[in-house]
């Protein structure tokens, strides 16, 4: 099935206490339009003397959560992405090709902070916000045993064949 930006979905967890990243509340973030999801991996040369060609192998991966975000008075996500920036916050992000209700879709959760939260004031169209979320050090105080770290997981939504 072919899909478009406009049927996915950018989600927070509002969820809090000990168990808030194993039962999270996921809220939509309605506000946010040009989502773009880059994924990286770095690289060591794996090459050896048998061979003409270069070969290498995947180390790290890498992940931003890029996105426009629009000025909307009260818009609790807004809150919540602007203390992120301001107070180093990490904030429970899910990026998906499709509502959390649809057993097909698919896409990265990670635990970020918010790097960049640049203001953009157009002559002509609204107030916007360019954000960049990064993963950053969290730990599951939930899990067993307590406080594993969280690292980014590739989420499929329960259900999915």
């Amino acid at each position: 099935m072919t899909r478009i930006g406009l049927d996915c979905k950018l989600y927070r967890n509002t969820a809090t206490g000990a168990q808030a990243y194993n039962s999270p509340t996921w809220v939509e973030i309605v506000n946010v339009k040009d989502v773009t999801l880059p994924l990286t991996k770095g690289e060591a040369d794996a090459s050896r003397r048998g061979s003409s060609w270069k070969t290498r192998i995947g180390t790290l991966k890498d992940a931003s959560i890029d996105f426009q975000l629009i000025q909307e008075d009260g818009d609790a996500s807004f809150t919540a992405l602007l203390n992120s920036f301001l107070l180093g916050t990490p904030i429970d992000l899910l990026v998906l090709n499709g509502p959390i209700t649809d057993t097909a879709a698919q896409g990265l959760r990670a635990t970020c902070e918010v790097f960049n939260f640049q203001d953009g004031q157009p002559l002509e169209g609204a107030q916007t916000f360019d954000v960049s979320c990064k993963p950053c050090p969290a730990v599951n105080p939930g899990s067993t045993p307590p406080n594993q770290p969280i690292v980014p997981v590739w989420f499929e939504v329960p259900g999915a064949p």
